[in-house]
């Protein structure tokens, strides 16, 4: 968050709401970057970073 801050001159409580925001619109990007490239396996997909973890640890 403090780059955030540095960055766009926002208050303390003004980056803590918008990080979630941000870190959201990065991962959605990345994942349609990813698919759009063809390296999604749309067989299965984890619904969170949660599953993800848990498909990974099974692995």
């Amino acid at each position: 968050m403090p780059d955030l801050m540095l960055a766009t001159g926002m208050p303390m409580i003004n980056a803590i709401g918008a990080s979630p925001l941000s870190v959201g619109a990065f991962r959605l990007a990345t994942a349609l970057n990813y698919a759009a490239s063809g390296l999604v396996d749309c067989g299965w997909q984890p619904s969170s970073s949660v599953g993800a973890s848990q498909a990974v640890s099974l692995a």
